[in-house]
């Protein structure tokens, strides 16, 4: 166990600036605000079509209080799962 503390954990940074954002844990981290990230949203859409029930809606309402998704939310809350077309979830 010990060895494994002496080794480092390494994290791998992309060559970008900080205006662009650091993606962690499914957000786009910038200076002043967070951002969901577009595969994140897309998965919690996807998920909520596929079985929209209360309890995966209040969980995504949870996440997504810690960033700046106003519109995002309100999205969520009148997101119609029998929508065929599957354009509802990423229009603005």
């Amino acid at each position: 166990m010990l060895e494994s503390l002496k080794t480092p954990n390494t994290i791998q940074w992309r060559e970008k600036t900080l205006a662009s954002g650091i993606d962690f844990l499914g957000w786009i981290h910038f200076p002043d605000h967070l951002v969901l990230r577009t595969t994140t949203k897309r998965r919690m859409f996807k998920k909520l079509k596929e079985s929209p029930t209360s309890e995966i809606l209040n969980s995504y309402l949870g996440l997504l209080k810690w960033g700046n998704t106003e519109k995002l939310k309100d999205r969520i809350i009148t997101f119609d799962a029998s929508d065929k077309n599957g354009r509802n979830d990423l229009q603005s």
